[in-house]
């Protein structure tokens, strides 16, 4: 294992996760996992979303709000965090911030059962030619094995 610089790590995930426009999520309920691709958009290390309240991912992100996440090969984990309908106040902000995306991410926010989440990521592993290079958000730490 080598220590890798943590700053250099977190800047280059961060642009990886601009150029996404969508990920594939995985919530687990009761043991059970499951998997599909939401539109997102992000902003530093977090990850938003839109879905509607009847839908499983919904359901299971609150009873357990710790999710997976992965494209391109670099798998996330991180915790997802309900932020109440796109258009309340509280989200106005973030809102305003993404409206100049597809209308893919928007379309879902004029809905009243939709809402927004956001996922906080805690772990970060990318998969390439050299090995394995892992990012620890929580403690600031990034590293490379292989």
């Amino acid at each position: 294992m080598r220590s890798l610089e943590y700053a250099e790590m977190r800047a280059k995930i961060i642009d990886r996760l601009k150029e996404q426009k969508n990920v594939v999520l995985a919530t687990c309920e009761n043991g059970k996992v499951t998997a599909r691709t939401v539109y997102c958009t992000s902003n530093e290390l977090k990850i938003y979303f839109m879905t509607s309240k009847a839908y499983a991912k919904y359901k299971q992100i609150i009873k357990n709000p710790l999710v997976a996440m992965c494209f391109n090969n670099i798998q996330i984990q991180g915790r997802a965090v309900i932020l109440g309908h796109p258009s309340s106040d509280e989200n106005k902000e973030i809102l305003e911030r993404y409206e100049h995306l597809d209308k893919e991410f928007m379309y879902w926010a004029k809905y009243k059962n939709t809402v927004l989440i956001e996922v906080d990521i805690t772990e970060v592993e990318c998969w390439n030619n050299n090995g394995r290079e892992y990012i620890d958000v929580l403690n600031k730490k990034s590293y490379r094995i292989g």
